[in-house]
């Protein structure tokens, strides 16, 4: 028996990447009472809706979503 693995890695290309436009971001705003629930509406993790909120910013208050 050899010493080597049975098994070789192959790189991927791992998940493609998650798109949530700052339209849908609002409409869960809008729709919902709290950010968490924003989430929960969008089917995301708190986390990923999290990240794309402050991506986007207020352009009457100059603030993140």
């Amino acid at each position: 028996m050899s010493d080597e693995p049975q098994y070789k890695y192959v790189y991927g290309r791992g998940r493609s990447s998650l798109d949530l436009p700052e339209t849908d971001i609002r409409y869960a705003m809008a729709n919902t009472k709290s950010n968490a629930e924003a989430s929960r509406f969008l089917k995301v993790s708190f986390t990923t809706y999290k990240k794309y909120a402050k991506m986007y910013i207020d352009r009457e208050t100059d603030k993140m979503l």
